[in-house]
């Protein structure tokens, strides 16, 4: 496989109904959680670009990637899907790693390891305790899509794959060619690492300022911020408040 054809597709915008413009909200020391993740990904040999949205709220999206080398590229708002086509066929990449711009602690290593073991399936990724990983409420974990398998996705008539992007492709292995890595993560942990809330907002500030600014330059393993939290017992319970509050 030639990574020349994979490229790291983030979706973002600041439209979210739950708490808007969270991924513009300062993470820490004036940078917002999206130049953090992206500054971040830039540790990965792979081309990076952003998919957000025509509208005018979205601006300021493109304003922050322009201040750190980051490209975007503009589509719809709620075809996320075609977005994603658009956005992947503009830059001819055959491969995508899906990013969700919420994820600021996204495992990088995970990342690598799905682009080292692609076997031409339509669709990569992990499955956390027999569960996909897009499905849980960590935030660590990332897909690999080929563009083929989202444009074949894109002919149905289904209303949701145009929101979802690609749970028409996972939820449907008679259709797809599609593996699930297995991970194992202990199920009494109730991990929540993605930003959704305020609350959330909060406490991941408290792990970037408690944890992380130690680990900036050699970054982490998922693994690793599981152990801290597994010494955090004031974290893991406003995580289970937020887990019990939010559907993902």
């Amino acid at each position: 496989m030639q990574t020349r054809k994979v490229h790291i597709i983030v979706q973002a915008r600041t439209n979210s109904s739950r708490m808007p413009g969270k991924i513009i909200a300062p993470l820490h020391d004036g940078k917002s959680f999206l130049e953090v993740q992206l500054n971040r990904l830039k540790k990965i040999d792979l081309p990076i670009i952003v998919a957000t949205t025509t509208n005018d709220c979205d601006d300021v999206i493109v304003e922050r990637c322009n201040e750190i080398g980051i490209n975007c590229f503009r589509g719809s708002e709620n075809n996320v899907l075609n977005r994603f086509i658009e956005c992947a066929v503009s830059i001819n990449a055959e491969l995508i790693v899906r990013v969700c711009s919420d994820n600021p602690f996204i495992d990088l290593d995970s990342i690598e390891y799905l682009v080292k073991n692609y076997e031409q399936e339509d669709y990569l990724s992990f499955a956390i305790n027999g569960t996909p990983s897009i499905l849980t409420h960590y935030g660590f974990f990332a897909e690999l899509v080929n563009i083929r398998a989202l444009k074949k996705v894109a002919l149905s008539a289904d209303s949701q794959c145009n929101e979802h992007v690609t749970n028409c492709i996972y939820q449907n292995p008679s259709r797809f060619q599609t593996r699930l890595i297995p991970l194992h993560v202990d199920e009494d942990l109730p991990l929540r690492c993605t930003l959704d809330t305020t609350a959330d907002w909060l406490l991941l500030q408290n792990i970037y300022q408690n944890w992380y600014l130690e680990r900036i330059e050699t970054d982490f393993t998922y693994i690793e911020l599981i152990n801290f939290l597994r010494t955090q017992p004031n974290m893991l319970r406003s995580m289970d408040k937020e887990i019990k509050n939010n559907s993902k």
